[in-house]
């Protein structure tokens, strides 16, 4: 492994900005249309910094999307992430990031509604004095309300870099960056893949490459962004889809209109019968929380400590669970639990009810405050009977192996409110995303997750935040809803911010 130098006063060598014209990149295997990338600028940093930049660019048509790869060194504790992006006035967007592993792989993305001239896009990263490279490509004419489609995460500490991503479109271009922590490696594309730009940084030690993928394939299908090489280093990497820009029309001459013929009467239409509503059989759940309390059928309040391996600092109880005006509220007050512990909250998870495959929805408002950790996730079955009583793997509970493996559909942790976690922990795999939204204990947000075998795709309010492909549980999961207090997830409690209540609108799941 190569030695890391964050924040040191010595450097080896000095290397600028390189600059690349902007010329259009013919993509690998291109069929079709496609969206034409031209990179703006390309930036190989071998000088610690706290930021990175590009050098001046402009853009010459209006609608014109700005694509910023990002990637970076980061300290050995991890966690390195980019807090910020600027440049030519534009509303710049997180779309998704992978630092699972040291480093950090980073997509942000604006849109210049009109040309822009002299651009630098300057990238800030959250833990300053690393090195790194920035890939800017553009595509012009885009849609302005969807410049983009579904992202992907992916992280490994070995094996072929990839990420896979479930594109909403046929025909768009996957765009994907990563960063190798190992060493200087440079990578080599899998078939049919085009590698944009490469920089192994000599001063860290890492190798940072950008690369794209045409796509062929149906809409909703997961396609896999991967490099052949290197296979024995740490990698993180992270994609996004870029729809195909729809031509502009040609108008139509307006032809001489004809002599208007005498009206024929309309017919009285026979009016449409009114749909039937949908029946929920053995195959699905579904509770809308529009009765006077929680039904027990369907739900079984917890009353037991927190999850001590965790440290969490809450006691669950059913007198924190309640129904009320169509929705599920846990309430977290600063109340003296059983055991000693100073928190009290609520938890509830499915009682009989489980499913292999399918897609589970949710709308909810999460608990805010300081040292909450608000979640709904899913658990194996073989937990289902114990976790009732306890948090301990109790046979046949054995999390996180398969069986007792688990799903986390909306986490929020460390009082992040615009960041929800969304993974998989599943013998050894713990793939999984942060995805970026609006103050989710504000703000009321509809979370899916689509479970496939195989596959794993989240959404959020019906954009595709997050894929995965590898370490997919393939045996039968219930819900749990719960907010934790402290410990490794909520981080330190200020009480003087509770009490706080996550509230749940409903619940539906349809097996596949």
């Amino acid at each position: 492994m190569a030695r890391k130098f964050p924040g040191s006063l010595w450097y080896a060598s000095m290397a600028g900005s390189l600059a690349i014209a902007m010329l259009p990149i013919l993509l690998a295997g291109q069929r079709g249309p496609g969206a034409t990338t031209m990179s703006a600028s390309v930036t190989e940093q071998n000088v610690p910094s706290e930021s990175i930049s590009s050098n001046p660019f402009s853009t010459t048509e209006p609608n014109t999307l700005v694509v910023a790869l990002i990637g970076t060194d980061g300290p050995t504790s991890g966690g390195q992430r980019f807090t910020s992006v600027e440049g030519g006035g534009l509303a710049w967007q997180p779309a998704v990031y992978s630092n699972g592993r040291l480093g950090d792989a980073e997509i942000w993305y604006g849109v210049a509604p009109t040309p822009v001239v002299d651009m630098v896009v300057t990238a800030t990263r959250a833990f300053g004095g690393y090195t790194g490279f920035l890939d800017v490509e553009t595509v012009a004419g885009i849609d302005p309300a969807h410049p983009v489609g579904s992202v992907g995460s992916q992280s490994g500490p070995s094996g072929a870099p990839n990420v896979s991503v479930a594109i909403a479109q046929q025909g768009s271009t996957l765009l994907a960056v990563a960063n190798d922590w190992d060493t200087a490696t440079l990578p080599s594309a899998a078939p049919g893949q085009t590698l944009l730009h490469q920089f192994p940084a000599t001063y860290s030690g890492d190798s940072f490459w950008s690369q794209s993928l045409q796509t062929t394939q149906a809409a909703g299908t997961a396609v896999t962004v991967s490099d052949a090489a290197p296979t024995n280093d740490r990698w993180n990497m992270a994609a996004i889809e870029i729809p195909t820009p729809t031509p502009m029309p040609v108008p139509t001459p307006t032809p001489t209109p004809a002599p208007t013929p005498t009206p024929t009467p309309t017919p009285v239409p026979t009016p449409t019968p009114t749909p039937t509503p949908t029946v929920y059989d053995g195959s699905s759940f579904h509770d809308e929380f529009n009765g006077p309390m929680l039904s027990t059928g369907k739900w079984a309040p917890l009353d037991r400590t927190g999850d001590a391996s965790n440290g969490e600092q809450q006691c669950y109880s059913p007198s924190h669970v309640s129904v009320g005006g169509g929705v599920l509220t846990l309430s977290t007050d600063a109340s003296t639990c059983p055991d000693g512990k100073l928190y009290t909250s609520g938890a509830v998870q499915m009682r009989s009810f489980s499913f292999t495959y399918g897609t589970i929805e949710f709308r909810s408002k999460e608990a805010g405050g300081t040292g909450t950790w608000p979640a709904e996730w899913l658990l194996g079955t073989n937990c289902q009977r114990t976790n009732v009583a306890s948090a301990d793997n109790v046979s046949p509970c054995d999390w996180p192996n398969p069986g007792s493996d688990e799903i986390d559909i909306a986490e929020i942790m460390g009082h992040d409110v615009t960041t929800v976690n969304q993974g998989i922990h599943s013998g050894g795999n713990n793939g999984g995303c942060r995805a970026s939204t609006s103050d989710v204990s504000q703000n009321w947000h509809t979370y899916q997750l689509v479970w496939s075998p195989g596959s794993l795709v989240w959404k959020i309010d019906g954009a595709v935040t997050c894929t995965q492909t590898v370490g997919v549980p393939s045996t039968p999961m219930f819900m749990i809803i719960n907010t934790a207090v402290g410990g490794s997830g909520g981080g330190p409690v200020d009480p003087s911010t509770l009490p706080q209540t996550h509230q749940v609108d409903y619940v539906r799941i349809s097996k596949l």
